[in-house]
């Protein structure tokens, strides 16, 4: 079976004290005032797409959170591991579960 490249969907500061999620490869953009709000935006985003990866940046572009979501490793059909940095732009994470 082909492997399918993982969606990506970001959630970024904005400049202005907002917050943006995007999905790589589309042109299309949501602001959202808060960060929770902008997580909630991006899960629901991710919900209908697999593989998808999702990205939380800071305001100095380090990832502070990122969710794998892949749907093909489990028979539940989803399969979800966050990946919290170590410290600021380094990601440590466990291998997957095979």
């Amino acid at each position: 079976m082909e492997q399918k490249p993982p969606i990506t969907v970001s959630v970024d500061p904005d400049g202005r004290g907002a917050w943006e999620v995007t999905v790589r490869n589309e042109l299309s953009h949501v602001a959202c005032r808060t960060l929770e709000d902008a997580r909630n935006v991006a899960y629901r985003s991710a919900s209908g797409r697999r593989p998808c990866e999702l990205i939380v940046r800071d305001a100095y572009h380090r990832v502070i959170q990122r969710t794998v979501i892949d749907d093909e490793r489990t028979a539940t059909g989803r399969a979800q591991r966050t990946v919290v940095p170590v410290s600021p732009g380094v990601i440590r994470s466990s291998p997957p579960a095979r």
